[in-house]
């Protein structure tokens, strides 16, 4: 489902995973999975999956969309495999899409795999949601999506269908051994994953990232980005999105790709795709690694992110039970960091990213080792894709810096002492505080903006906290948020949460709930400034 973002109120900003989002379910504060910023996750990629040099697997993220059934009719002629991880909404709201890819599937000895990409696609990572609630969200998904599953595998593969299930965002919490085992336990597939990537992250030295990608730069250039990825990697999983029309142009090499094709110029240059299943005995042994590592109680890693646009990127490391210390972004050359507890500094593209932090011994010998998913933010270009909502109040000028917006909270009864009025409206509240945009939005996924403003209450000196808000780019719906300290430049641990409980986007209403961190609650209100 597209959601262009979120226009001109409290616009939201995410950095790096961590938007509140509006959700049917309560977080439980003392449930470890609903941890907000040690977002640990066991994502199988290449090397998990047995990808030689050359070979590549094409996987597709939220749709179906609308030229999905277009793109899997090119692909079935290419005979190109590819793995859909459909968001179970999505599906539900386009069952002919799905029909017509496994129909192709059967078509072409199981071509394609649909695939689990949550229920809901929450502008939230699953992580931030709480054990239950993730299980809910790959649950329900699998209950729209199974019979596809298998019947999109019923043609070329020899034992049961393998579901595989790749998280929003790439995040997903550490469920216990093994994170998907309590998610089978819970009723579902044997489902394999989470499932990352490897090609398609990053939108900086000369590679890219689509989503990022249809915010600043043209599809040729977007596609030269892929080519230089897969060629500097050799072989690896490949992330796009099928609910983006220029990806599909990107693939094809129809409409603005001017007649180029990302999947033909790669197999001229030698690459083969393949599918998920082309080798399972790697990724069964890898899971059965990956349990025992989980299981070691030798050590332990915790990790605060803090991505933020620009790409400057401040990992937060705090570690246990080792004597020597590494960490490697995105698979590349690993650095070694001198203590237990370090904060490292780097600069990234736009894009998906994952750093990668190990213990060892005295031997160098792995004690334990923890991978960290984020987002850094992309800059949004105006006319770009992603400015194209249908909403009347998304829009880009609204929430450019300096923009100025209210919110009220603390709901009280009009006339007692230091009640104020909303203007217009037959409501007060005891507190009332201007938030200022501190920049111009960004992309923070592939269908999200985010927004960062400075928050002050009048008579207050010296306030330095910020608000962030992330809002859907199509219905313009604020999704969440979240408030933090900052100190010296660096954000601090949110103190605050947005929890969103009626959006009137087009009417400059936004109601909902701040919880704090001690547990209290209060009712709070956004207008946009009249």
């Amino acid at each position: 489902m597209r959601r262009s973002l979120v226009l001109g109120s409290l616009a939201a900003s995410l950095v790096l995973f961590g938007l509140a989002c509006s959700s049917s379910e309560e977080v439980s504060e003392d449930d470890p999975g609903a941890s907000e910023d040690a977002v640990s996750t066991r994502n199988l990629m290449a090397s998990q999956f047995g990808l030689k040099e050359k070979e590549v697997a094409l996987t597709l993220d939220d749709g179906p969309g609308p030229r999905s059934v277009e793109l899997a009719e090119w692909l079935a002629r290419e005979k190109i495999p590819t793995t859909w991880f459909m968001v179970g909404k999505n599906a539900q709201a386009n069952p002919r899409a799905v029909d017509r890819i496994v129909e192709l599937s059967r078509q072409n000895n199981g071509l394609f795999i649909i695939a689990n990409h949550s229920m809901n696609h929450q502008a939230k990572p699953l992580p931030t949601l709480g054990t239950q609630t993730t299980i809910n969200e790959i649950m329900q998904a699998d209950a729209v999506l199974k019979d596809d599953i298998a019947a999109s595998q019923a043609v070329g593969f020899s034992g049961e269908p393998v579901s595989f299930f790749r998280p929003p965002y790439g995040a997903l919490v550490s469920l216990g051994a093994a994170n998907i085992d309590r998610v089978n336990a819970a009723g579902a597939a044997k489902y394999i994953g989470p499932v990352f990537w490897d090609i398609g992250g990053e939108l900086k030295n000369g590679f890219a990232a689509d989503w990022a990608c249809w915010g600043k730069v043209t599809v040729g250039v977007c596609t030269d980005g892929y080519v230089a990825e897969s060629v500097a990697k050799k072989r690896g999983i490949i992330l796009a999105h099928d609910v983006h029309s220029k990806t599909v142009d990107m693939l094809t090499g129809t409409n603005g790709a001017n007649g180029r094709s990302l999947i033909l110029e790669l197999k001229e240059k030698g690459f083969k795709f393949v599918s998920l299943r082309s080798n399972e005995q790697a990724v069964q042994t890898y899971g059965q690694n990956e349990a025992n590592n989980a299981a070691s109680t030798a050590a332990t890693i915790a990790a605060t992110i803090n991505a933020q646009p620009g790409g400057r990127t401040l990992v937060d490391v705090k570690t246990t039970g080792g004597t020597k210390w590494t960490v490697a972004f995105d698979a590349l050359d690993a650095r070694t960091i001198t203590q237990a507890d370090q904060l490292v500094d780097v600069t990234l593209g736009a894009g998906s990213h994952y750093v990668t932090i190990a213990v060892l011994d005295a031997s160098g010998a792995v004690k334990k080792q923890e991978r960290f998913s984020f987002v850094v933010p992309a800059g949004i270009q105006p006319n770009s894709i992603a400015t194209q909502g249908t909403a009347a109040c998304v829009k880009l000028e609204l929430l450019r810096q300096g923009q100025q917006f209210n919110i009220f909270h603390g709901k009280t009864t009009c006339g007692t002492q230091g009640a104020q009025q909303v203007p217009g409206m037959d409501e007060c509240y005891k507190y009332k505080a201007t938030l200022t945009s501190r920049r111009d939005p960004s992309l923070v996924g592939a269908h999200e903006w985010s927004a960062e403003l400075d928050m002050k209450y009048a008579g207050v000196a010296n306030d330095t906290s910020k608000v962030e808000f992330v809002i859907d780019s199509e219905s313009g719906d604020i999704e969440g948020g979240r408030r933090f300290e900052w100190r010296t430049g660096t954000r601090q641990q949110p103190d605050a949460h947005f929890e969103i409980t009626e959006n009137k986007c087009n009417e400059g209403v936004w109601r909902g709930k701040i919880r704090y961190g001690n547990g209290s609650s209060e009712d709070f209100l956004y207008r946009r400034a009249q």
